[in-house]
């Protein structure tokens, strides 16, 4: 979908699993919807899924960038967490924070 870690993946029953997948199952219990997934390969291309009536909702857990929010209409975020990496110590000073993460 992105070039981020998946937040929703099959797992080897064959099941969508994940924390999107999660949060769209308690998003349709607290409105007594029934729910289906559809495949969507891009932000891009969930924000015209919703746009063309071809699904009603798009959840993805994904960055709000001043870009994307130009091109989609949000709600609040539901998730707010530190990004980390994990690196081995000779590599270290290899990495250093960009300026969304400075200190």
């Amino acid at each position: 979908m992105m070039d981020d870690y998946p937040s929703a993946v099959f797992n080897r029953n064959g099941e969508l699993v994940g924390f999107d997948v999660e949060m769209t199952h308690q998003f349709a219990r607290q409105l007594d919807l029934k729910l289906g997934f559809l495949p969507v390969r891009s932000i891009t291309e969930g924000g015209h899924g919703v746009n063309t009536s071809y699904c009603d909702v798009f959840m993805s857990l994904l960055p709000i960038t001043p870009e994307l929010i130009e091109r989609v209409a949000m709600t609040s975020p539901v998730l707010k967490s530190a990004v980390g990496m994990i690196v081995a110590d000779h590599l270290r000073s290899s990495f250093r924070p960009g300026p969304i993460f400075a200190r």
